[in-house]
């Protein structure tokens, strides 16, 4: 659920995995793997993907329905 709920707001916000990496001050890859499910976001960073998303993270970890 996290992995289609990360690039259903990025692509919401209509910015790319490198302009999300940017704001967010990780790495492409880092996005990247969060979209490929193959990486899960620490703690700070769900957090500040949620702030970047105006959403909660527990919508994000697929606990809740927007």
């Amino acid at each position: 659920m996290f992995k289609e709920r990360v690039k259903e707001q990025r692509e919401k916000l209509g910015i790319s995995q490198s302009e999300l990496a940017r704001r967010l001050g990780v790495s492409y890859t880092i996005i990247q793997g969060y979209e490929k499910g193959t990486k899960m976001a620490s703690g700070n960073t769900l957090v500040a993907l949620a702030d970047e998303f105006n959403c909660t993270t527990d919508y994000l970890l697929g606990r809740i329905a927007k």
